[in-house]
């Protein structure tokens, strides 16, 4: 019931102060605590700019996400929201193997021609990339 309760800021808060456990939740996405705790407050920040309306398509964000091990070249730029979707991206993939959040990417790429997706990070041939398909 807790669960229900939390915003996405206690849980990255909880997460960054739990004294046991951090390495056992980490293991399930694949991650060292250290890149988790990273993930988690960086998607924080990130939630926290698009709940109010916060430009992130062409800025620099806070509070960069670490590197994935096996997925460095996406961590290049790690201040552009692009980094932050592979987390979203590597992150759902774990949980589901669900091709949601790629596929309404794309959706929102061709709905609106006119954002240029490189501003954002995002690399042109990203729809053959391993990680996006």
């Amino acid at each position: 019931a807790v669960a229900e309760c939390l915003s996405f800021g206690k849980w990255s808060t909880l997460y960054k102060e739990l004294a046991h456990g951090k390495s056992a939740i980490a293991s399930m996405f694949g991650l060292s605590a250290p890149v988790l705790e990273s993930w988690l407050h960086s998607l924080n920040n990130l939630r926290n700019a698009c709940a109010h309306h916060g430009r992130i398509w062409n800025r620099s964000l806070p509070f960069n996400p670490r590197s994935h091990p096996q997925y460095p070249a996406h961590f290049s730029h790690p201040s552009r929201f692009y980094s932050r979707a592979a987390v979203i991206r590597i992150m759902t993939t774990s949980i589901d193997g669900n091709a949601f959040f790629s596929d309404g990417l794309r959706y929102l790429f061709h709905s609106h021609p006119k954002i240029n997706p490189a501003q954002m990070g995002f690399v042109q041939d990203r729809d053959r990339d391993p990680l996006w398909v």
